[in-house]
């Protein structure tokens, strides 16, 4: 069995959000060989060195606050290996080959775009905003970048241009202090984007984003229209991916495990992996809880996301903070190598490989792993 991707990427960023640092994480090395060779028990956290960056980008705003980079993987167009498509506060995008070291001008999107989620269907990278302001600005927050195989045909580099894309039909986001439990000094009036998949069909599928609190919505890329698809929402906290193998989808729940509240976390900080089966048009299966990762006593957990490595195996990165005895702020990732099976019986399982540890200097913060 071989992985259809070899590195995930780690994005991260200074205090001031203007110089970022992309790095190549080896994913192989990870994973045990045949399942013969696994041992009897997950083997002890392993410490790593960072690899240096391959690329630095600089994020040319006036002004610190007034935006930031965001980063997105674009892994179509007859491609075997995935790219990074980074934008910039402004909406300029540029579009990076870490193996050749080759950096190529995108079209620019119609408006910046604020935690954006971003599914390649085919040669085409779909990019929708998630914190949409009110105005010209929600509207123009959904946008696509088309990229031709055939150089021939007339396109500039092979990217024939940008298509600026209807706004879903949910209400805009923003937020209000509360006076709630003490690490929830913000709640959500109208609800943030959770959780978002890629449900294959015809003429490309249909994209799914879920809204706690206003529901799923769909969107049909043949006919280049949102629908809504059920009050109902995703199961799931962030990005949602099809293991084709088995026919689910796998992704971090977003039930926070043992409070008792039920309720959607902003991070999904407790490592739970679940699996269920999604549509375009009905409400999902109730989600099958596989595999939880433990959280050492004295760590922070900040934030959690699964990159799909193809093959059912999953990079999983959860993002710590601690103290050191002296009481230093220490930050720090871990990545993990999971594989989903499926036992005789018809159970499915998440089989833990190895985790390493990287840490980072205070003068850098890990903002995205893609």
């Amino acid at each position: 069995m071989s992985l259809r991707r070899r590195f995930v990427y780690l994005i991260t960023a200074d205090k001031n959000r203007r110089d970022f640092l992309l790095r190549r994480i080896d994913t192989p090395s990870l994973f045990f060989a045949p399942k013969d060779d696994r041992p009897a028990h997950p083997p002890p956290l392993e410490e790593a060195r960072l690899p240096c960056p391959v690329f630095r980008f600089n994020a040319a705003a006036p002004d610190p606050g007034d935006g930031n980079m965001e980063f997105m993987l674009f892994s179509g167009g007859g491609r075997k290996r995935g790219m990074v498509v980074a934008t910039d506060p402004e909406g300029r995008a540029v579009l990076v080959d870490p193996d050749r070291r080759a950096v190529r001008l995108l079209p620019d999107l119609t408006k910046p775009k604020t935690g954006p989620i971003s599914f390649t269907v085919g040669s085409v990278l779909y990019i929708l905003g998630t914190m949409p302001r009110a105005g010209i600005l929600r509207t123009l927050c959904f946008d696509c970048l088309v990229f031709n195989d055939d150089e021939r045909g007339g396109c500039h580099d092979g990217w024939c241009g940008r298509l600026s894309l209807p706004a879903p039909p949910y209400e805009s986001t923003w937020w209000c202090r509360s006076t709630g439990y003490e690490y929830d000094s913000f709640e959500e009036t109208k609800a943030n984007v959770t959780a978002s998949a890629l449900v294959p069909g015809d003429g490309g599928g249909t994209i799914l984003v879920s809204k706690r609190t206003l529901g799923t919505h769909a969107f049909d890329v043949a006919r280049g229209a949102w629908s809504k698809a059920g009050d109902w929402a995703l199961p799931f906290y962030g990005r949602a991916h099809l293991v084709p193998e088995h026919g689910v989808w796998l992704g971090l729940s977003s039930l926070r495990g043992g409070d008792g509240r039920g309720r959607v976390p902003r991070d999904c900080d407790d490592g739970l992996v679940c699996a269920s089966e999604l549509s375009a048009a009905a409400p999902p299966t109730t989600p099958r809880d596989l595999w939880r990762d433990r959280t050492p006593p004295g760590w922070a957990s900040r934030e959690s996301c699964l990159v799909d490595l193809g093959c059912c195996r999953f990079c999983l990165a959860r993002f710590f903070d601690s103290r050191r005895p002296d009481g230093e702020l220490q930050r720090f990732v871990v990545f993990t190598g999971i594989e989903v099976e499926r036992a005789a019986s018809g159970e499915l399982s998440v089989v833990k490989h190895r985790s390493r540890r990287y840490s980072y200097d205070g003068d850098h913060k890990a903002q995205r792993v893609l």
